[in-house]
């Protein structure tokens, strides 16, 4: 071993870029992986497909959400939800449930401050 910071690099690969708004079309670019990537790409495949089958989700419920789908809310929090839609003030939250592993997450959107939030059921 050679003199350095202790992040050597164990692998290096090469792509050639097809084309990127950045205009580097062709470009040949060498990618260098810190070790935290390193431990992340080396993850066993199920716990990094938990991980992605979580975002797609999260996406999905985002998706529902941008569409007035409350998801679980009871009626009356349904109906004050499209009321504060209407108003554009207040708050208006849904409620997902994943139905393979019941992971429940909240999403709120505050729209005095145009802030939207998702947690976890507990975090909130």
């Amino acid at each position: 071993p050679g003199a350095g910071n202790g992040y050597a690099v164990q692998q290096f690969k090469e792509i050639k870029v097809q084309g990127t708004e950045q205009g580097i079309s062709g470009a040949h670019i060498r990618v260098e992986f810190t070790p935290s990537i390193e431990r992340f790409l080396s993850l066993p495949k199920n716990l990094v497909n938990r991980f992605l089958c979580i975002q797609l989700f999260v996406d999905e419920c985002l998706e529902r959400f941008k569409n007035f789908d409350w998801g679980g809310v009871n009626e009356s929090e349904r109906r004050l939800n499209d009321l504060r839609i209407t108003a554009r003030t207040g708050t208006v939250c849904g409620i997902y449930t994943e139905l393979t592993t019941g992971i429940q997450i909240w999403i709120a959107t505050d729209l005095d401050q145009g802030i939207t939030r998702i947690c976890l059921s507990d975090e909130r």
